[in-house]
């Protein structure tokens, strides 16, 4: 099956140079003199590398024969992640460079979303129900938040800002919930181990929005 450029979005699966690629950014670009492109950055499904390549405005591409499977996260031990068949109960163990290239403190390659949650033009950028002032100046300043994808359950790979009340030590949910814990049971916990609801942390830049 044929895709046509004015169907590619982030995500979309294609065969470049014999290999299904998933579409990682794309880019509509029109100069002043000349015919109108799509600027594509793909990661090849094969062998995790990235590359770009350039359609011509109203290119068609073959669409790649991919299979989408849906699958329960089980657990990760930050090299490897963990998931189970809810049908089979088949599991199966996928590496780092299968799930994705962001690193700590990397911008996430996944869609862009709205506050709804619903894919936006672009990648990395999620929704945040607020905003940073600097009460010295009334300043408006830039801020970011982080997730955990290694906790879904948890909200931890939506891009949204959306916490849950659970508290988690390591890979296990607490029987506290956030309001009524007791803190102090946690003093002989290495922060390292303690997260709250999906890592959902907030970072106030020192520069102007």
């Amino acid at each position: 099956m044929k895709i046509s450029t004015n169907q590619f979005k982030n995500g979309t699966k294609l065969l470049i140079d014999n290999a299904p690629c998933s579409i990682i950014e794309h880019e509509f670009h029109k100069p002043g003199k000349g015919q109108a492109v799509m600027r594509v950055k793909y990661k090849n499904l094969l062998t995790g590398n990235t590359n770009d390549k350039t359609f011509k405005s109203g290119e068609s591409a073959e669409a790649a024969d991919v299979n989408h499977k849906d699958m329960e996260f089980l657990y990760t031990d930050g090299e490897t992640w963990h998931f189970m068949d809810p049908n089979s109960y088949e599991q199966i163990e996928i590496g780092a460079n299968e799930i994705g290239d962001a690193k700590k403190w990397d911008l996430r390659a996944s869609n862009s979303v709205n506050k709804n949650g619903e894919d936006e033009e672009g990648t990395g950028w999620g929704w945040f129900p607020g905003y940073a002032i600097d009460i010295s100046s009334g300043v408006r300043l830039d801020m970011m938040f982080s997730e955990d994808s290694s906790f879904p359950d948890q909200n931890g790979a939506d891009m949204q800002f959306n916490p849950t009340d659970q508290l988690w030590v390591g890979q296990s949910a607490s029987e506290f919930a956030l309001g009524t814990a007791d803190f102090s049971a946690f003093s002989s916990i290495s922060t390292d181990d303690l997260c709250l609801g999906g890592k959902h942390w907030i970072y106030v830049l020192n520069t102007t929005y």
